[in-house]
């Protein structure tokens, strides 16, 4: 991980894991996107012990906060404003997360354990309005969750346990009705938001 000066190039900071912590290395390596979120950069490194995600300050490097003891997957974590509180979403390999950015406290979770490999959490979660999309990859489920609108909070809309299936491209989920994504033999697929029944490919 490191952090560039954007005029020169030079690096300000940086971080290595692996070198400098103990981490659970997944098989693929590190590969989520890093996200900036007030102030902090905050990565799925795979930290151990409790830092399947960690907060760094942006200016310094230094960490800020660690969270979780997941196994870490390749999803990126995202941020969204729901129920009136900011909240970063983390889908590891054993749940799918929703921490405090400030301090990584941990708001909710729902089981979601990888079936067969981590690498089924690659694509990114995708909100629409006060849902969120989990479409895994390899035909080994996906899940729907509705977000409390009250407080931090979520609970299964569906799941299923094979297709709908995204591989590593993040779906497009920007209608109440249709969802839609790459399949994993390369075909476009219009799914049903309701349920997550192909409608056409």
């Amino acid at each position: 991980l490191r952090c560039l000066d954007s005029t020169t190039g030079n690096v300000v900071w940086k971080k290595d894991p692996d070198i400098e912590w103990k981490i659970e290395m997944p098989k693929y390596g590190v590969s989520a996107s890093p996200l900036m979120e007030g102030g902090n950069v905050i990565v799925m490194a795979g930290t151990l012990p409790n830092g399947t995600v960690t907060a760094f300050d942006h200016k310094t490097g230094e960490e800020r906060w660690r969270a979780l003891e997941d196994g870490p997957a390749y999803s990126s974590p995202i941020v969204c404003e729901i129920a009136g509180h900011r909240q970063v979403i983390v889908w590891t390999g054993d749940n799918v997360n929703s921490l405090d950015p400030q301090t990584g406290q941990l708001l909710w979770q729902v089981p979601y354990k990888a079936s067969f490999d981590p690498a089924q959490a690659t694509a990114t979660p995708v909100i629409y309005e006060d849902k969120m999309l989990c479409l895994a990859a390899w035909n080994r489920g996906s899940m729907m969750l509705q977000l409390d609108s009250v407080k931090p909070g979520a609970t299964v809309l569906w799941k299923t346990r094979a297709s709908p299936t995204a591989n590593s491209s993040t779906p497009v989920f920007q209608h109440e009705k249709f969802i839609y994504t790459i399949v994993g033999d390369g075909s476009l697929s219009c799914l049903d938001a309701a349920s997550g029944d192909e409608i056409w490919q």
